[in-house]
């Protein structure tokens, strides 16, 4: 008999039990309705802002060199002699130091020299590339040498590199721009460098032209990129570009947006500024 209510028992407990897991396996769904794991963002396009011009535009880009000061050369790794590629927190040594105005904790630009570029239409010699490769961060000085750590790298960092002066600088925040046709008389320059030695580029991608300070041109400054289709009818406009870095005479430009792919050769032209309301 004891045997029996006993059996009972156990039957009415797991039946309970068993009418308990159902109600909290409908109860998860209105549980997950609520409170969903994952929140569902914009992508950038669709975003009302979004930074146009960021830190990796800002000190992993690339310029043609002017009168830029090479400061200071990467002449070995710490780690072993025969030791090139350096990356984030290997420390280095350069080839200058007190006698130079260097002192710990002074931040520098790391840049490697690239080659020298021609014009694409006139074959002219527009000057080296110089590509930013980090920036690195002073802890020791001698009198004629000095110790340094690679604080954040892009790409690559070689013993060979230079240490220039760095330049705090401010991301660009703004909305997605409308792309307009350039008015007349406007400075008309063409693009002579394509990012990675490239046939063609597009959106999110950089670019040098040959117009800079001398011609009026500023970082955040807006570029039109058309090109000549027949002298009979007028410029087929391509896509936008913003001036990310602007020398003497020539600035580095990013892609905002582009209809078809930018080609070496195509023609930038400053974009009118937008009229205040």
């Amino acid at each position: 008999m004891f045997q029996v209510e006993k059996t009972a028992f156990i039957s009415l407990l797991i039946f309970i039990l068993f009418l308990l897991g159902i109600g909290e396996l409908q109860s998860n769904p209105i549980d997950q309705e609520k409170e969903p794991k994952h929140q569902i963002q914009k992508p950038k396009i669709y975003q009302e802002d979004y930074p146009i011009i960021s830190d990796s535009d800002l000190y992993c880009s690339f310029f043609l060199l002017g009168e830029e000061r090479l400061e200071a050369k990467i002449v070995s790794a710490e780690k072993k002699d025969e030791m090139r590629l350096l990356t984030d927190s290997d420390i280095f040594y350069i080839d200058r130091g007190k006698d130079a105005g260097f002192e710990a904790n002074q931040i520098h630009l790391i840049l490697e020299i690239g080659p020298e570029i021609l014009h694409p239409l006139t074959n002219k010699k527009l000057g080296r590339l110089g590509f930013k490769r980090g920036r690195a961060r002073i802890i020791e000085v001698g009198e004629n040498s000095g110790k340094a750590r690679v604080e954040k790298s892009c790409g690559r960092v070689l013993v060979g590199d230079f240490l220039i002066p760095f330049e705090e600088r401010e991301t660009l925040m703004k909305s997605t721009p409308r792309v307009e046709m350039p008015e007349e008389g406007r400075s008309v320059g063409n693009i002579v460098y394509l990012e990675g030695d490239y046939k063609i580029i597009s959106r999110d991608q950089l670019a040098l032209i040959d117009l800079g300070r001398v011609d009026g041109l500023r970082v955040g400054d807006r570029m039109t990129v058309h090109r000549e289709v027949s002298k009979e009818i007028p410029p087929k406009l391509i896509g936008e570009l913003i001036i990310i870095d602007s020398q003497s005479s020539s600035s580095t430009v990013k892609v905002l947006s582009s209809k078809d792919p930018i080609k070496l050769g195509d023609l930038v032209q400053v974009k009118p500024k937008e009229k205040s309301k």
